[in-house]
């Protein structure tokens, strides 16, 4: 990416215009990270981690930026949408209707 800063550039701006985001990029590798105090053996005791291509994490960035200022905004999602929300909890949720 610093060797060939227009290069990178050109690609990421071509993914936006066309709407298309090389099949690539969508691949993650999982990781399986044991749990503290669980038994080896056990599925359940294995937290599964999906690493994504460094350029696809940097093409999501301003698309997550424009996402998150749009459903953050005025007239963005519900005060009582609670799940999938930064600093919202399921006890916030609970709490919010007692």
């Amino acid at each position: 990416m610093q060797a060939y800063p227009s290069v990178f550039q050109a690609i990421l701006q071509n993914t936006l215009s066309s709407g298309q985001f090389p099949s690539i990029w969508k691949r993650q590798k999982l990781v399986l990270i044991p749990k503290p105090g669980k038994p080896p053996g056990d599925p359940s005791a294995l937290r599964p981690l999906g690493l994504v291509d460094n350029l696809a994490k940097v093409q999501e960035m301003p698309i997550l930026d424009r996402l998150t200022t749009y459903t953050e905004g005025q007239d963005g999602l519900s005060e009582r949408q609670f799940g999938f929300r930064k600093n919202r909890s399921t006890v916030d949720a609970i709490l919010a209707i007692t």
